[in-house]
């Protein structure tokens, strides 16, 4: 019962990953790169609608690895694990920098929307590595 509820905690929720990059692309081209208001709405959505989550579906998977007896080197599992160490760089390097530039009244370059669109594709990379990778 209990491995079941964590099996779809995981699933629905990394599946739910993919749509807030695309909301993180979309406030990056509507200003977010200049606007105050919209850098500090993309901050909080980045930190909580993405990162914090994603780390959420990484305990709940490797939890259900170790309840179910897979191992750390199947493909899938590898991809997934491999693949967030990127984002969380862009979003540490590309995405959380160029909005503190914003918040101190700058203006963004495009490694914003460049950092939102990496992060899109490595999640749906990652969710696709999952549902077809067993």
């Amino acid at each position: 019962m209990m491995e079941t509820g964590l099996e779809q905690l995981h699933h629905y929720l990394g599946e739910a990953l993919v749509a807030v990059p695309i909301v993180l692309v979309f406030l990056a081209l509507k200003g977010a790169r200049t606007q105050s208001k919209l850098a500090k709405l993309m901050g909080r959505i980045h930190t909580f609608g993405l990162l914090m989550p994603g780390r959420l579906v990484y305990l709940v998977g490797l939890t259900l690895m170790y309840m179910t007896g897979r191992s750390i080197t199947e493909v899938f599992i590898l991809v997934g694990l491999i693949g967030w160490v990127p984002i969380e760089i862009v979003g540490k390097r590309l995405i959380k920098g160029e909005l503190k530039v914003v918040a101190d009244g700058g203006e963004a370059s495009s490694k914003l929307l460049i950092g939102a669109i990496a992060q899109f594709l490595l999640v749906l990379t990652i969710v696709v590595a999952m549902e077809y990778g067993h």
